[in-house]
């Protein structure tokens, strides 16, 4: 979380990273990605990383800095 806003999360084997719609096809073009779905409804913005590129370190940290960029633009949530 930054500024209350999600940046990304872990689960069982897969991992959450919240992109953003603009670097979202950026994203989706690195192997092991996914966008989100839940409850059957496409999540813009928000990619899954599974499989073994969830091991890959520079896979992390790319979809990681896309998601920091990301979410450095959004105003700050009063929490």
């Amino acid at each position: 979380m930054i500024n209350g806003h999600m940046l990304c999360a872990a689960r069982q084997g897969r991992a959450m990273f919240r992109v953003g719609r603009t670097a979202e096809p950026a994203a989706l073009s690195l192997p092991g990605t996914g966008r989100m779905v839940q409850r059957h409804r496409e999540m813009p913005g928000y990619v899954w990383l599974s499989g073994p590129p969830l091991s890959d370190d520079t896979i992390r940290i790319r979809l990681a800095r896309m998601a920091l960029s990301h979410v450095m633009t959004l105003p700050p949530k009063d929490i």
